[in-house]
């Protein structure tokens, strides 16, 4: 060791205070040969009282002794003297912050390694050097772990706080709840929604229990109100005398009312366990259930009638059923049907088409013997007329002859009345029948004009008897008639036909009168019969003329009940 390494020792120690036994000072000193690590220690006399001096013991920090600190850290250590102002590794920069700023730089060098720098101060506080340790990277494994420690040990904590939460939570709210929730409970499984949920305080779980209780009135109201609504509905369906029943979407029974079940001979306990199939045959089951989908399918109600033969009784019943699809809120799909039992009606149909056509068949044959015999007579009084020279005598042979021909006026009525309606409604040519009805009449010195358009109208076919007998009409009692009008005119509201003449006309006391049966000079049933085809057929007939200037008959057809060809689309084309 050189002298001026001495002196630098010792200037590094000459503010040092050594004259008390215990003095004592540990530091390092930069020293021309290096970094110099020392120790000095105050020297005493024997009383041990006051201090003769020091002694320092120092070492360089070489190479040798940074080997024996890496050894002793097991990590490489380098220690530079502040006035080497660099350090391979470090830039000028990070070496000005670590040794001015006292800052400890971490720098990664490798995968493997990590460094750190600090500076080291001297005896006298002022920077001495840089010390470097260089170390592997399992220090921050190391790091991690004990960062793992400190996060375990906050959890632990952070446990230690929530029990004790819980525990407070439990005493003052948890406890509360679960009292609440056992009241609920009992209500729940007990079905007493008339009990009370009781909650003593003024917190949130007691305006929660007040809200409980206010519901569940509410719901007891509901369900009372509910409950009388089922006990009118069931009351309404077991009083009616259809049989109304509901089943599933796949025929499994849900309800019948007690009319059904009166039929079936069964009680409700049992048919509620029993399917469509084991009421009804095969047939009737399929139609039933393809109904049942397109009601599904449609939204609407769909009627269908069917023979339905009773489960061990052989005779058949007509039955009407109505079938609507009820779904619920789920999807699931429930049908509810009412059916009707049209068996009385339907044998009351048949006996009665069976009297009319027995009746019908009776009035043909009597009309056809009478008429064979009103020939006859009319023969004999043709004869009678010819060697017959009293004028007395052939004016009664005359009156007889008129009295034959209205009696087969009489039987011409019957057969026309019979007719009416036999036949369904047709869609007629308003021009070519009323063309029809005049070619049938001797007009001599009459003139029909007709200004119609192209139309038809829907009416029993016996409408062309309707415009015969107006025509007829005009001609037997109109008496000065020359001029007939017949003309149509479209209006909103509907077709307006008028038959109108130049006539004597009718007097306004008749005007209803003359569609009476039996009312007028001949048989009285031409008008009659003509009102009976008009009516039957949708539409009204009126007599609107002035007495002194010709009758004016008016025929109103509703809409719907005529059209004009030209607007009919042909079957099998569309528009």
């Amino acid at each position: 060791m050189t002298n001026a390494v001495v002196d630098t020792v010792l200037h590094s120690l000459q503010d040092v205070r050594m004259d008390r036994p215990e003095d004592a000072v540990h530091g390092l000193v930069d020293t021309e040969e290096g970094l110099m690590v020392i120790s000095a220690h105050s020297i005493c006399d024997n009383d041990l009282r006051d201090a003769e001096g020091f002694l320092v013991v120092g070492r360089l920090m070489n190479d040798g002794a940074a080997r024996e600190i890496s050894d002793t850290i097991r990590s490489e250590t380098v220690i530079y003297p502040v006035s080497c102002c660099s350090t391979p590794g470090l830039d000028q920069a990070s070496w000005r912050a670590v040794v001015d700023n006292g800052t400890t730089l971490f720098l990664i060098e490798s995968d493997t390694t990590m460094s750190s720098y600090r500076a080291v101060r001297g005896i006298d506080g002022s920077v001495a050097g840089v010390i470097k340790v260089q170390a592997d990277r399992d220090l921050y494994a190391q790091a991690v772990s004990f960062l793992k420690v400190i996060i375990g040990e906050l959890v632990v904590v952070s446990m230690v706080f929530c029990a004790a939460l819980l525990v407070l939570t439990d005493r003052f709210t948890t406890r509360r709840l679960d009292r609440l929730s056992r009241q609920v409970k009992d209500i729940s499984s007990n079905g007493g929604l008339t009990e009370k949920i009781e909650m003593d305080g003024a917190d949130e779980l007691t305006h929660l229990a007040d809200e409980l209780n206010r519901s569940m009135e509410t719901i007891m109201a509901m369900s009372k109100a509910l409950a009388e609504s089922e006990k009118r509905y069931h009351a309404v369906v077991n009083d009616q005398t259809e049989f109304i029943f509901r089943m599933d979407e796949n025929g499994g029974m849900r309800f019948a009312n007690k009319a059904l079940l009166s039929f079936l001979s069964m009680d409700e306990g049992t048919i509620v366990h029993k399917d469509l199939r084991e009421l009804c045959t095969n047939a009737q089951y399929e139609d039933l259930m393809v109904n049942c989908r397109k009601a599904s399918a449609t939204g609407e109600a769909v009627v269908t009638d069917q023979m339905y033969t009773r489960p061990g009784d052989p005779s058949e019943r007509w039955m009407s059923w109505t079938i609507r699809c009820i779904p619920d809120e789920a999807g699931n799909l429930e049908y509810q049907c009412v059916g009707r039992d049209l068996t009385g009606q339907k044998e009351a149909e048949n006996a009665l088409a069976m009297a009319n056509k027995k009746l019908n068949l009776l009035a043909s044959i009597t009309r056809h013997d009478i008429i064979n015999k009103l020939t006859v007579a009319h023969g004999f009084v043709t004869i009678a007329r010819a060697g017959v020279a009293d004028v007395r005598s052939a004016s009664h042979l005359s009156k007889a002859e008129a009295a034959l021909r209205s009696i087969e006026g009489c039987l011409e009525f019957t057969r026309d009345y019979q007719r009416m309606g036999l036949d369904a409604p047709m869609w007629i040519d308003v021009r070519g029948s009323i063309d029809q009805a005049a070619a049938a009449h001797r007009l001599e010195g009459i003139r029909i004009a007709t200004d119609i358009e192209d139309l038809e109208i829907l009416a029993d076919p016996l409408v062309e008897k309707v415009f015969y007998n107006l025509i007829d009409n005009a001609q037997q009692h109109g008496k000065v008639v020359t001029d007939i009008t017949i003309s149509g005119n479209v209006k909103d509201e509907g077709l307006l036909l008028t038959f109108e003449d130049n006539g004597v006309g009718i007097p306004a006391e008749e005007k209803d009168l003359i569609f009476q049966a039996g009312y007028g000079k001949n048989t009285g049933y031409g008008l009659f019969l003509a009102k009976e085809i008009v009516t039957s057929s949708g539409m009204t007939i009126a007599e609107t003329g002035e007495d002194g200037k010709g009758a004016r008959f008016e025929i109103f057809v509703p809409l719907g009940k005529f059209r004009r060809p030209s607007e009919v689309i042909p079957s099998g084309s569309t528009a």
